[in-house]
């Protein structure tokens, strides 16, 4: 009887002691996690922000109305409750939260950045997150103040949103940057240079900015003190660099870096190096024709795209497009939705046509410019090859390791066809319509297909390609959740052993 409970005893000690194991912090709460960004941040005015590390930083450091937890799932932010009656949505501002410099945030303070967003003179670059507030579309057009937005101040914590129409996806909108809070005293004394150095910025959320280095970039986001609301941050700090002269597995396999953007063909090699990876479609390789280029010229070029003859020489992680929006961004199949059929006996007699408005019917010195990517040279030479031979269209090709200068090339004339990639930074696909420069807001077509349609219709952007983005990280990460969109990473859910 006595070994009996002895034996008993020794098993219940084993029972608690794994009990205990397992309670206790699989990580390290002093951590720090070492981010390597693919692109350097210009600003960090949540209003402003536009690129994969400005919305990154800007997640991490402002927390809105709303938040996206480590599930994935909208959830209340420094918003405590919210009601959403007659088409007006209500929110209750914690009376915690806190801007970094100790001041309380308050309703006013989403009123004024909310205006602002909207105000055309901001430039914000996904203010149409916002065109379904009332009044915001006249607003952004230009026809009223800022001021009639629907928005107001209740009470110092009552924050007030009337709708002009329902939109399904305005809590998850609120967890952007565009929606973050702005306090218009700080933002005044700024006088211009808000969000541009870490001394005229104010944040409230799960870190506070201690270090940006603009030339030879770095970053530095420790866990932020005056933070009390319900997501602070797991780890110690965040520190982010830039280094494009070193091979982004070197970084990693050496642990100089936990985070790093590597390319589909060096998953082989990341996993030699016991690496993790999540991948997800992000970017959208676009061909883009100049409005000075005749109508039935860029008609011509497209009706003769023959997507058969590159797609064998795309590389791993490359698909080739049949639509603009990728299948990540939408659930809607738009393959082939208003695209130009391939079809050469109307591309030639097109092509000869616009011969006709060119001095000697013959066409110019033409030269396309395109972001030099190994994985595209190749496919982008069978699309000019093709057109030489089909049309008798020869064309000169260009690369350039800058999209600005695409960019600028294209803009001032010296190079009208011009193919590029553009990397989707927000699912919500209203933004990926403004970095096409496509005015959603103001758009009298709002489904996808009519969206879609439109655009192809004045035949001076087509899809090429769909591209992957994967991010390597290493093994002693945890909790790790790697989502499209909304600055892709919330530091404050990630833990290191």
């Amino acid at each position: 009887m006595k070994m009996s409970l002895k034996l008993i005893s020794v098993i219940l000690c084993i029972i608690l002691l794994q009990s205990s194991i397992s309670g206790c912090k699989a990580y390290d709460s002093s951590a720090v996690l070492y981010f390597d960004a693919s692109v350097t941040p210009s600003t960090l005015d949540p209003q402003l922000a536009s690129n994969d590390t400005e919305l990154l930083m800007i997640r991490n450091l402002f927390e809105g109305l709303m938040r996206v937890d480590q599930n994935g799932e909208v959830v209340n932010g420094i918003a405590s409750d919210y009601t959403f009656n007659n088409n007006v949505y209500t929110f209750t501002i914690s009376e915690t939260a806190t801007w970094s410099d100790g001041q309380s945030v308050t309703a006013d303070d989403f009123v004024f950045a909310f205006r602002r967003a909207v105000d055309p003179e901001t430039k914000s670059p996904y203010a149409a997150k916002l065109s379904s507030i009332l009044n915001a579309e006249l607003i952004l057009s230009g026809n009223i103040e800022s001021v009639n937005l629907g928005v107001a101040a209740k009470s110092p914590n009552t924050f007030e949103i009337k709708m002009a129409h329902t939109d399904n996806e305005f809590l998850y909108k609120l967890t952007t940057a565009v929606c973050m809070p702005c306090r218009e005293d700080f933002f005044n004394q700024c006088e211009g240079q808000y969000g541009l150095s870490k001394s005229h910025l104010l944040t409230n959320g799960s870190y506070r900015l201690t270090k940006w280095n603009k030339e030879d970039f770095a970053a530095r986001m420790y866990r932020n003190d005056k933070y009390y609301g319900t997501y602070p941050a797991k780890n110690s700090a965040v520190f982010i660099s830039y280094n494009p002269n070193v091979e982004n597995i070197e970084k990693l396999s050496k642990g100089s870096v936990d985070f790093s953007f590597i390319k589909m063909n060096q998953l082989e090699e990341s996993a030699s190096h016991d690496l993790k990876n999540a991948q997800y479609q992000n970017v959208v390789w676009v061909m883009e024709f100049s409005e000075k280029l005749p109508y039935d010229l860029r008609r011509a070029f497209m009706h003769s795209l023959n997507r058969s003859a590159y797609a064998g020489d795309l590389g791993i992680g490359y698909n080739v497009a049949y639509s603009i929006f990728p299948p990540s961004l939408t659930q809607e199949n738009l393959d082939y939705v208003g695209m130009p059929s391939y079809d050469l006996t109307e591309a030639r007699k097109l092509f000869n046509s616009a011969l006709q408005s060119f001095p000697n019917k013959k066409l110019p010195s033409t030269t396309l410019i395109f972001y030099n990517d190994e994985n595209m040279t190749v496919p982008i030479n069978d699309i000019v090859g093709h057109w030489q031979n089909n049309l008798g269209a020869y064309i000169n090709v260009q690369p350039s390791n800058s999209l600005s200068e695409i960019k600028t090339n294209f803009a001032n004339g010296t190079n009208t066809i011009a193919i590029y990639p553009i990397t989707i930074t927000d699912k919500d696909p209203s933004v990926f319509c403004y970095q096409l420069g496509y005015n959603y807001s103001n758009a009298s077509v709002k489904t996808l297909n009519a969206i879609q349609t439109n655009i192809m219709t004045k035949y001076t952007i087509i899809p090429i390609a769909f591209e992957n983005s994967v991010i390597a990280y290493n093994s002693d990460i945890i909790d790790f959740n790697f989502k499209l969109g909304n600055g892709l990473i919330d530091f404050a859910y990630v833990t290191k052993k």
